[in-house]
């Protein structure tokens, strides 16, 4: 099957690819005259996401394995614009230096939540704060992609590495590490199990009512 290529173009009139949501740049030749695309992620999450194009424009070869999430965004009736991810909505609070822009949660102020996203002028995300809930037990566990992570030790710099909470049960070998200020810095995306479902109480305490 033959699947031509998408094209986005940037206010500064950067030629990017787009598949599935995530945006590829040139980054070099191929033979019979066509090109090779990178993850626009590369250089700041190394993600080896890449895609080989035709002179045509057709997609010769692809890999769309990212370790991280693509940059969305939406619209509430009154015309605010919202960062969506994992089905989780950011509000844009302040500029940042580089000329980007940082996010909080839409629940920042009813749920004190403290997740946050630094996002670049070219709509690439640098920057994700770790989101936490906890369990009426007292567990704090690391949210993610409507997944949770459960503590499991220590890594350089102060950081922490989480393991999947099903890890022992079902034997899941997603993680994630997180700086010692709450920033995520690597994570394997890869589950072999759908999330699972946690209801909030009123108490702010968060309760599983589905695996």
């Amino acid at each position: 099957m033959v699947v031509p290529a998408t094209y986005i173009k940037l206010i500064r009139g950067t030629k990017l690819l787009y598949i599935n949501e995530y945006t590829f740049f040139n980054s070099g030749g191929i033979g019979a005259g066509g090109f090779r695309y990178t993850c626009s992620s590369y250089l700041r999450r190394k993600c080896r996401a890449f895609a080989h194009v035709s002179r045509d424009d057709v997609i010769l070869k692809m890999s769309n394995d990212h370790n991280h999430p693509p940059t969305k965004y939406m619209r509430t009736a009154s015309g605010t614009r919202l960062l969506r991810i994992n089905d989780y909505t950011y509000f844009k609070n302040c500029a940042l230096r580089d000329g980007g822009s940082k996010y909080l949660c839409s629940s920042k102020i009813s749920k004190q939540c403290k997740a946050y996203i630094h996002v670049s002028k070219d709509d690439i995300i640098l920057k994700v704060g770790a989101k936490y809930i906890s369990t009426l037990g007292g567990t704090k566990l690391l949210l993610l992609n409507n997944y949770t992570f459960s503590r499991s030790g220590l890594i350089g710099n102060g950081g922490s590495r989480y393991k999947c909470s099903s890890n022992i049960s079902k034997y899941c070998q997603a993680y994630a590490h997180v700086s010692k200020n709450d920033v995520i810095l690597k994570a394997s995306y890869e589950h072999n199990h759908n999330p699972p479902v946690y209801t909030q109480l009123a108490s702010g305490f968060y309760v599983k009512i589905a695996n």
